[in-house]
């Protein structure tokens, strides 16, 4: 099985990495983490909320589309690693 885990308003950090890595460990499934901020992150409090207001919707949406799509295609069914997309 896969599960998506969505990072916090912080951004995709390491320690949602390693929360993945934990999860695929412990579950026994692939664990993927999709950036919706695309690369960007802080632990300045205003620079996360700037960030979750000003992130497109509708590219949030198709980017977790696309994750699932990816997810569910015959050539990474099989797969079990983890992703960081």
């Amino acid at each position: 099985g896969t599960l998506i885990l969505i990072h916090e308003f912080f951004g995709l950090t390491t320690s949602i990495c390693d929360k993945a890595d934990a999860l695929a460990k412990d579950l026994g499934c692939r664990v993927i983490c999709p950036d919706t901020f695309r690369g960007d992150s802080s632990t300045f409090i205003p620079k996360c909320i700037w960030l979750a207001l000003t992130t497109p919707q509708d590219r949030v949406n198709q980017d977790l589309d696309d994750v699932v799509q990816w997810a569910l295609s015959p050539t990474t069914s099989t797969s079990s690693s983890n992703s960081s997309l």
